[in-house]
């Protein structure tokens, strides 16, 4: 597998976790957190991981998810959304 999760420039000791899941690694190339399953860049360098610690990390990167909007923000979006939908319904209702 040739991303970052087989890299030696990878750095399993600094890692950052997302606020839902999922984690990302620090790069010593790079000079920055990057996930399990970004494609090689130019400074790849194979390393001798496991097969399951390259499993661990790739499947920690595609899970990254960061997402630090509160809960009431989706509940406010859907109130709108059923409200308008109601409303469409009632004023045109050759629409539905």
């Amino acid at each position: 597998m040739a991303c970052c999760c087989s890299c030696k420039n990878l750095d399993e000791k600094k890692k950052v976790n997302g606020h839902i899941s999922g984690t990302k690694y620090y790069c010593k190339k790079v000079e920055s957190y990057v996930s399990g399953d970004t494609d090689a860049c130019k400074k790849y360098e194979s390393c001798f991981r496991s097969n399951n610690d390259v499993e661990r990390i790739y499947k920690e990167g595609k899970k990254w998810s960061d997402d630090t909007t509160p809960i009431g923000v989706y509940f406010l979006m859907l109130i709108i959304f059923l409200i308008l939908l109601l409303v469409f319904r009632i004023f045109f209702p050759d629409i539905f």
